[in-house]
């Protein structure tokens, strides 16, 4: 996976009775004379174990001008878990 070092980025955050939402765009890459790195693969798996831990939803992927949407749901209440016990 790649990403747009030197890009703009754009961050919302949405606070609403149920949930908070969160939708960070970065734009394509801009010739910076940084290289466009690689990542350990390793952030979004777990933004997603977080974000899913608190019962949201996370979604991430490339848009179609070359730039990078990450989009994430929290509710404002985390379901209960299970006792461990049953």
């Amino acid at each position: 996976m790649r990403y747009a070092s030197g890009g703009p980025v754009s961050i919302l955050v949405q606070g609403g009775a149920d949930a908070l939402a969160v939708e960070v765009d970065n734009d394509p890459a801009t010739n910076t004379g940084r290289p466009v790195g690689e990542g350990t693969g390793n952030g979004l798996t777990g933004l997603c174990e977080r974000v899913g831990a608190c019962g949201g939803t996370l979604d991430a992927g490339p848009r179609p001008d070359g730039g990078w949407r990450l989009s994430a749901r929290i509710p404002r209440r985390t379901p209960a878990l299970p006792h461990p016990r049953g």
